[in-house]
């Protein structure tokens, strides 16, 4: 799937969706619940797919992406691309210099934050010598605003262990859990306390659909031992490294 995002995002599975999908059983299923929404890519996937058929739960403890998300769904995101594109371009079209640059994004706003995000070489916040740096277009993640914008589309921001503690005896929902890995960014995984493979390791037995798509560690069997597992290739295209996910499901 092409990105449909505002911005490129760290962890972002479009490229895998259809994977994904396709080893997922949608039967009896009637919302889709992503507690790291992150761009949120397989529910907008299924939702291209199968339209106005299911209801979407995206949640992230990201307060600066849920305001993104936020002014999708209520229409204000067009005006904060113009003032974006005022902040990094000036009348004649030039990207801002380093210093600048430097100076925005080491703010702790949403501007800085997005604009770490969107312009950028290489990591997020490292000045852009070349590339990267083309003006905001109206029509951006036209789609996916559109899809927010629907009502079967509620957005949330609570810890990623209580969404699913809610949902987790209810059949018709399906939880897709793309939590950081294990090895990479072992801060990120504790919501309010609790770890979220901790929690899964021990919590057994959930009558909804739960699928986890994680990178192919030996730990990682071991954590879900009793759930099917489905291994497939993937190729980060801008580093070409090529890794092995583990698709784990109940």
């Amino acid at each position: 799937m092409k990105n449909h995002f505002f911005m490129s995002y760290s962890g972002n599975k479009r490229s895998e969706v259809e994977r994904i999908l396709e080893n997922i059983d949608l039967t009896n299923i009637t919302t889709i619940i992503e507690p790291f929404a992150g761009s949120s890519a397989l529910s907008y996937y299924i939702h291209t797919q199968y339209p106005n058929k299911f209801k979407y739960i995206l949640n992230d403890n990201d307060a600066n992406l849920m305001e993104l998300y936020q002014m999708a769904k209520n229409g204000t995101i067009r005006e904060f691309f113009n003032k974006i594109n005022s902040m990094c371009f000036n009348d004649n079209g030039d990207f801002i210099d380093k210093d600048r640059y430097k100076e925005i994004v080491k703010k702790k706003d949403l501007e800085a934050w997005f604009i770490g995000n969107k312009f950028y070489c290489r990591v997020p916040r490292l000045y852009p010598l070349s590339g990267h740096k083309t003006q905001i277009k109206n029509d951006l993640g036209q789609g996916f605003t559109e899809f927010l914008q629907s009502d079967a589309v509620h957005l949330s921001q609570i810890d990623a262990v209580d969404l699913v503690e809610r949902y987790k005896d209810d059949d018709t929902c399906l939880l897709f859990l793309d939590p950081p890995y294990i090895n990479l960014n072992n801060d990120f995984y504790n919501c309010g306390g609790k770890n979220i493979y901790e929690y899964l390791h021990y919590n057994r037995g959930f009558k909804s659909k739960i699928v986890t798509v994680l990178n192919d560690t030996w730990i990682n069997d071991l954590l879900f031992a009793d759930y099917k597992v489905i291994k497939y290739n993937k190729v980060y295209q801008q580093e070409k490294r090529k890794v092995v996910h583990s698709l784990y499901t109940n």
